[in-house]
């Protein structure tokens, strides 16, 4: 399969909703789709691949997201409100396991601190997460953590 990815010609509000609205069916395809829209928001250098300071900015935008009243913590009850609004289903107890201070919520340091997910999808480990690598890390985020729900 051949994706061709192409810049926008603006990164307006509007081309961010659409960036992250939900997608009816997740397919091979889709997830390629969104994964080139991906590296056209998110690949400051334009390497057609994002590092990890890359994926921070599309991480920090996951977590805005989610942080509906945008306090900077995120609880159980914004994940499920999250996913709700979206059609889908997460209580939000998943996420809470990066409460490590067990103050009920969880912070942008909190969050940000599970690099795990950049590792794991780099399976080539060369530092960096080609459209592809995107592609199967889009397939497998459990609800409310899609990048395609925001």
């Amino acid at each position: 399969m051949t994706c061709r990815l192409s810049r926008p010609s603006s990164l307006v509000m509007s081309c961010l909703f659409a960036l992250f609205a939900p997608l009816a069916e997740a397919s091979p395809d889709t997830d390629m789709a969104r994964a080139a829209q991906i590296l056209d928001r998110y690949d400051r250098n334009q390497d057609r691949r994002l590092d990890l300071a890359e994926f921070d900015a599309l991480r920090r935008t996951i977590f805005n997201g989610i942080d509906r009243d945008q306090d900077g913590k995120i609880r159980a009850q914004d994940v499920a409100q999250a996913a709700q609004a979206r059609g889908q289903h997460a209580d939000g107890q998943r996420l809470m396991k990066r409460d490590t201070n067990r103050d009920g919520f969880v912070d942008w340091p909190e969050f940000k601190a599970q690099t795990q997910g950049f590792t794991r999808a780099d399976r080539n480990s060369d530092g960096h997460l080609s459209a592809s690598e995107l592609a199967r890390l889009i397939a497998r985020l459990p609800a409310g953590l899609s990048p395609a729900s925001f």
